[in-house]
């Protein structure tokens, strides 16, 4: 009788252990870290628009990949940063924030374009810019020729 007590009480501590876990896991918000597509450009020096998507904290730091860091620190800018990367590659930018919902630590991973090298050239030699609705420059741009990966990485 004595034995099924003990296993009884056991299995109820248990049950509590889990309860507790469960609902101190439910409590804690993810972060999910990105780069805002719509804001940005990923070409050289353009701004990148990123964004912490991280509920429940308040303090931010980042790392952008490329010898650059910002945070820790609780400001809009270090919630939501703009950063711009002077060359052409693939870039893991860590994000960790901390705060009343715990430490979230994850990555974003940002491909960074070469930027073409714009040519211009006079259409009309004797006329304004819009003159008359007319241009007065050609673009002779051509694309970037380094080749860029084809497969999309996901983290």
């Amino acid at each position: 009788m004595r034995q099924n007590t003990t296993l009884s009480t056991l299995l109820k501590a248990l049950m509590l252990l889990v309860l507790f876990t469960a609902a101190k896991v439910g409590l804690a918000q993810g972060c999910d870290p990105k780069w805002n597509r719509v804001k940005s450009s990923n070409c050289e020096n353009s701004p990148i628009q990123f964004e912490s998507n991280a509920p429940g904290r308040t303090t931010y730091e980042w790392d952008y990949g490329d010898g650059f860091t910002a945070g820790p620190g609780s400001t809009t800018a270090l919630m939501n940063p703009v950063h711009s990367y002077s060359a052409a590659g693939l870039y893991i930018v860590t994000f960790k924030g901390t705060g009343a919902a715990g430490t979230c630590t994850d990555t974003v991973m940002v491909l960074i374009k070469e930027s073409p090298k714009v040519k211009t050239r006079p259409l009309f030699n004797l006329s304004q810019c819009f003159l008359g609705n007319k241009f007065c420059f050609i673009d002779s741009s051509k694309a970037a020729t380094r080749p860029i990966p084809s497969k999309i990485l996901f983290v």
